[in-house]
């Protein structure tokens, strides 16, 4: 499959067919057993991290941590991608958002 870039494209198909598998492979959340291909020019088997400071992935039931403010939220996602300068940008990200009065909270 190649998307031109630019291009919107839908991923439709049964339960069970592999959509969020596929998906997950291509966002480098996971390692194929076999086969080959890559995301953005990335290799999905090598470059993992690299196509994680590319590409956002949202899933279909999203949700923050209750029991973490959300401050502690963004850390915890800026520390699962291995973000440099981390702290600067959940500071950064939660002034952008109008959130830094309330980062705190839960």
């Amino acid at each position: 499959m190649e998307v031109p870039k630019g291009a919107i494209y839908g991923f439709l198909g049964p339960n069970g067919s592999g959509k969020t598998t596929t998906i997950r492979l291509m966002c480098g959340l996971l390692t194929p057993d076999a086969g080959e291909g890559t995301t953005l020019g990335y290799d999905i088997r090598k470059e993992t991290r690299k196509i994680k400071e590319n590409v956002g992935y949202m899933t279909q039931k999203f949700s923050l941590y209750g029991d973490l403010t959300i401050r502690e939220n963004l850390d915890f996602m800026a520390r699962m991608y291995r973000l440099p300068k981390r702290r600067q940008v959940v500071d950064e990200t939660l002034e952008n958002l109008g959130l830094a009065s309330r980062s705190g909270q839960l």
